[in-house]
Parts: C-alpha cells; structure tokens; sequence
C-alpha cells in the first residue's frame, strides 16, 4: 500500500496542472440529470466547458469507439445519474495522459460535455477531454468500485425510467435468452417483466472475443444475471447493456441448443416431401423432447417427433403441398430439467420456404412479413443456397468492383445486391445467380461460392428498369417493411432538401439526410465516385432537383446509395467520374484461406505500383507485382509462396499495395 501510495502521489504532482483550474468543477449529476427525459435527454450542461471527477471503471481503451480512446467513470457513491462516458477524439495528443488511467483511480478530468448524436431527439452524453492543447488528466487517490444497480428490464425500456441509468453499473436479475444472434455482436434478452433488451458488445474485450469465437452469447432459452453499464440505442426507443466480459453474465441454467436449421429441397415442387434437419442437443443436461411444427397458409399447427438420425442431428418430414403454398414451422426442445427453447422465436416470426413448380426468384429470397426492417426481417432462405435470375442494374466500377445489384421487375421486393468480385457483368446482363443468401449486417445480399462457374451471363444488352420514383418517407428506416421491400432496387426521389447534413456529428461519415417533406432517409458515399458529405457539399435545406441510387441497410438505418454526381441533378457534369476517386485494394478471398488467395485492386490512373504480402514483423516474404500498370481493375493470385518458393508458416499476413505515394492494406490469415 505503501509503494501504491507513493506512485499515486507521483502521478499526482506529475499530472496535476494548473490549467484545469480556470474551469468549473462539477459532478457526474450535475452533468447528467435531466428533469423531464421523455421531453429531452440532453444534457443541461451541453456545450461546457469542465472539470468532472470519478473512479475509473477500466482504462482508456476499455470502450469500442474507432480510434478514440473511451471509459466509464462513476460516482463512488453510486446512485442513479452517477456513470458518464468520457472520451477523447484526437489520440494524437499525448499530452492528457489519458492512458495513464487504471481501473479504480479516482481522476479529474478536464472537457467538454457533449451529446453524441444517434436520432434527432435522443442522444447520449459524453465527456470529451481537451486536446487543443491538452489538458492533463489528475489522479487524486483511488476508490472502490460501485456495486451495480439493480434494475429490471422495464425499466430501461422508457426514457422516463431509463434515462437515470445512462451509462451506470446495473445488474439485470433472472434474464431469459431470446435471441443470441441479432448480428453485430448483439443478442436479446427479457426478464420476468416481460420486456426485451439488447446486450451490446460495447468493450473491446467482449467484442474480439465474439469476434475471434472464442466466446458465445449463452443458448436461447438459458437464464442468467447480467451486469453491464447501459447504453442508449440508435432505434432511440430504449436502452442496451454491455457487459464488460463474459464474467458479467452470471448463468443459472443452460436451455437446449436448436442450430443449423436446414430443409431439403430448398424449394419443393408440388410433389415433394420436405426434409427439415436441426443439430440440437444440451450442454448441461439431456433433451428429453423435441418436435417440429408446421402450418400451411393460416392453417393450425400439426406435430411431428423429430427423430435422431446421427449424432445430434434430428429430422422430420412434411408432407408435399400445393403449388404456391407457404409453409411455416418452428422446433421445440425440452430438456431434463425442464428448460425449453423454440427456434425461432415465435412472436417474432417462423421458418418459411415457398412451394413452386416453377417461378422462383429474387421476391422470394426477399419477401417478408415478419419485423420492421431490422434483424427481424432477414430473408427466410438466410444461409441456404438458391438460384435467380435478374438483369444487371450497375456497373461495377462505382462500388469497387466488389458488387453488383440485379432485378427482375420494377414492384417491390424485385432487387438484390450480388456479391461478385469476379464476374464483372455490364448494365443489361442478364444473369444467372446461385449462392448463399446472407444477411450482411441485416442487408440481404447472395453470394455465390465460385463466380466463375455459378454465375452465368445469358444474354446481353437488355435495358435497365427505370428507378422507382418514390416518397422519401416510404424508404426512411422508420418506414419498416414497407422500406425493405424497395431494398436492393434502384430507387428516385424527386423535389427535396438536405434535412440534415451530418447526422452523426460531431462525428463525419460522409452520409447526409433528405427530405420531400414525408420523412428523412439517409444518403450514403460508398461508391468510390460519390464523395458524400465528406467535403460540407450539402448543406443544410439545399435543395436538390433529384437523387437516385440503390436502397440498402446498414448500422440500422436505410440508406441511398447513389452510383456517382450523375445521380443528382445540378452535381453531374465537371464532377462526374469514371474512374475511381482513389486506390483501392479489396479484401482478399477467401480469406481465411488455404492455398491460394484472390487479390483485386483497381487503379485511378496509370501508375507504378507495388504489390507484396509481409508478416506482422514488417518483413517482406513475397513481391507480386513491381512495375507500371494501366487504371482500372487487376487481378492477381497468390499462392501463400515466399519469393523463395516455400510455402509460408500459418498466420496472419498483411498485403501491401503502393501506387504513387498511396498505400493501402489488407490483412489475411494463412491456414493449412
């Protein structure tokens, strides 16, 4: 104690400074407490400049947050009001001593209270250190940490109720699993309450250890207590939990586990029987019962015993329908100790596939009605292999040579994005597509597994559909099913206004909001040859003759994203490109990968470049390529040889390319 006594009082005459004093001193309530939440959650503070103290609740790269470096401090005393965020942006500035900070240091901190954006009328404070110049952070002594609050999930279920416990330690008692894999890290839970909150994947600890697998959400159906501080969501409707490790949740008992659902054949023709199979077995105990459900139309459920057929795989068969016909079903599982799982969970939609003799396409892989545009609302072919048609809407250069969208028809529920780096299909192709549908971050994409041989050009120099002239209101994210439908389809708003020309300030993603008076959707910039709002160019109630581009869905919202300045009227003409407004080097596949790689990178201009893969030590262990090359797309094979001719070790290397003074890089891991 002695020696830590000592440390501290070093820290603290080597970090105190004076310039901390010209500003106010106040509490983490005083900063967070807010008198009427369901009228504002804004901080009464907002745009002060302070000087707040708390015990740190880990270090300054506890929290996701890009390159910033991010933790939570709290009132020693607990309480609610008592956790705030403190941040800082700009990690190129040393000088607050920031990462000096350990879990329990009771620190001042010097900075500016903030609202960090998520919708227009809710936000989450945060406290972001100065660093022009920087302040030094003050470590006065060291505290205990704050037992967790103990709340229910209805209470953070309403802004009323949940606003006190922004960014405050609480525990959740008696938690039931709902949904271990929402994506993104997040999963479902409710307690006895009956409400439902997200656990958020929020430190960087939790989330490389989902990431990497060497950690999963519990199984559905399994009951624990959860401690994590709380988050405000993006829906801006309630608030999420994240747990600092997996030590956070406290398990009582583990329900059975129904995975790997799979039905054969993917679709039926009017004469077929149906095979369903799921994996499903127990961690902590036997199954005891498990049987599948199935419906036709609205019709009642019928039961079938799913019968074990090897190891943990079960079966069981529906009878051949009608042509045209929708079939739902669902699996229960009980174990010996009573716990039971139902997959998927059945107030929020069932397993569906479709009887055709023939006709099946893109509406099918696409067409819902279950949710609102979210998780809830991916296809029900997810993870199956399918085939479909459809005419090629774009050309591939815009979007990195990476991806392409096709129709087969004008109406809704008609577009896709194909994921093919290999193809390179023209405007009008009409193509032939098999792969796996995956929802990529909930946005419904098919991915074909060798390009080569399963995608195939049928004819050529069809037209493209005209985009669909549409309300912006019909494709805002608020607009739920009726958004998703247009996804994947190339879609026009006509007369509107730049509503919102940074919708994550103070943070700049390049995106911007739209508006013809009927609800905001987003603009988005993923097209190499569309900038977005990274220069300011759109600027709050411009107005815009016209704006087209493809819908898509990412991080929770709906999203145009336009092809290039051809898209929107008044910005064509000088600005247009046809080129790539940067080098870009796409991420190598497979990757993992054995063997042999695919490294794709397209030039802007004619340049010489340099293509080679190093280890993580810096060290070059081969040259693909060294010398000029044209603009445009290149393809190059590497076959996890050094320049020696040896395969490499197992691991992770990282591909380097350089062109001009550009440098771009891309990691891939090397397996055997």
């Amino acid at each position: 104690m002695r020696a830590l006594g000592l440390l501290l009082g070093f820290l603290v005459l080597a970090l105190a400074m004076p310039a901390s004093a010209q500003y106010p001193e106040v509490t983490i309530q005083d900063i967070q407490f807010v008198e009427n939440p369901d009228s504002s959650d804004f901080s009464p503070l907002e745009g002060d400049t302070l000087v707040v103290e708390g015990v740190a609740m880990g270090h300054a790269r506890s929290l996701w947050g890009g390159a910033r470096w991010s933790l939570m401090i709290a009132d020693p005393d607990g309480g609610p009001w008592s956790g705030l965020q403190v941040i800082q942006h700009d990690t190129s500035q040393a000088g607050t001593n920031f990462t000096a900070v350990q879990e329990g240091y009771m620190v001042k901190f010097t900075g500016l209270v903030e609202e960090f954006s998520y919708v227009d009328d809710r936000k989450a404070t945060q406290f972001a250190l100065l660093t022009n110049p920087p302040v030094p952070i003050q470590i006065t002594g060291v505290a205990d940490i704050p037992e967790p609050e103990v709340v229910t999930c209805e209470d953070l279920s309403f802004m009323a109720t949940g606003e006190q416990w922004e960014e405050v330690l609480v525990k959740i008692e008696g938690a039931v699993m709902i949904n271990n894999d929402l994506g993104s890290g997040q999963a479902l839970f409710e307690d006895e309450t009956g409400y439902q909150i997200i656990i958020e994947d929020w430190y960087n600890s939790l989330k490389d250890s989902l990431y990497d697998g060497l950690y999963e959400w519990p199984p559905n159906g399994s009951r624990f207590d959860i401690t994590g501080f709380v988050r405000d969501l993006p829906s801006g409707t309630d608030y999420a939990v994240a747990p600092r490790s997996s030590g956070d949740l406290h398990l009582h008992t583990l329900a059975p586990i129904i995975e790997n659902i799979v039905w054969d054949p993917v679709v039926p023709g009017s004469t077929d029987e149906v095979t369903i199979g799921a994996e499903i077995y127990d961690l902590d105990g036997q199954i005891m019962t498990q049987n599948l459900y199935y419906s036709v139309g609205e019709d009642p459920f019928s039961e079938v015993a799913m019968v074990l057929v090897e190891d943990t795989t079960y079966t069981a068969a529906i009878p051949a329908q009608e042509h045209g016909s929708i079939v739902r079903f669902f699996i229960k599982a009980i174990d010996n100790e009573g716990n039971e799982i139902v997959v998927p969970d059945t107030s929020l939609s069932f397993m569906m596939y479709h009887v055709l003799d023939e006709g099946f396409g893109i509406y099918h892989v696409q067409w819902t009605p279950y949710g609102d545009g979210g998780y809830e609302s991916n296809s029900v072919y997810e993870d199956l292999t399918v085939t479909v048609t459809g005419t090629v809407m774009n050309d591939t250069l815009p979007f990195a040579g990476s991806y392409y969208f096709i129709q087969d028809s004008d109406e809704p529920w008609h577009g896709i994005l194909i994921d093919d780096s290999f193809t390179l299909p023209n405007p009008g192709d009409e193509v032939r597509v098999t792969g796996i549908v995956d929802e990529w971050y909930s946005l419904t994409r098919i991915v074909p597994d060798d390009p080569s041989t399963d995608v195939e050009i049928l004819s050529t120099g069809l037209p493209v559909f005209d985009p669909i002239m549409v309300p912006t209101g019909d494709i805002a994210t608020s607009a739920g099913l009726g958004a998703e439908s247009y996804e994947g389809m190339l879609v026009r708003v006509e007369d509107v206004i730049v509503s919102t020309p940074f919708p994550d300030a103070p943070s700049n993603h390049g995106e911007f909001a739209i508006d013809d008076g009927s609800g905001e959707v987003r603009v988005d910039d993923i097209s190499v040859v569309f900038n977005g709002n990274n220069d300011s160019t759109y600027t709050q109630d411009m107005p815009l003759n016209f704006l087209q581009g493809f819908l898509w869905y990412s991080y929770s919202d709906f999203k145009i994203q336009p092809r290039g300045y051809d898209d929107i009227e008044g910005l064509a003409g000088e600005r247009s490109q046809v080129r790539p407004v940067s080098l870009t080097l796409l991420p190598p596949r497979p990757n993992p990968g054995i063997g042999q790689f695919t490294l794709v990178y397209i030039l802007p201009n004619a340049a010489a470049v340099n293509l080679a893969v190093f280890d993580l030590a810096g060290h070059r262990v081969r040259s693909l390529i060294s010398g000029p090359e044209l603009a445009g797309r290149h393809t190059v094979i590497w076959n996890t040889k050094d320049d020696r001719g040896r395969l490499v070790p197992v691991g992770t290397y990282v591909c380097r390319l350089k062109a001009g003074s550009a440098t771009r890089n891309e990691r891939l891991v090397v397996l055997r």
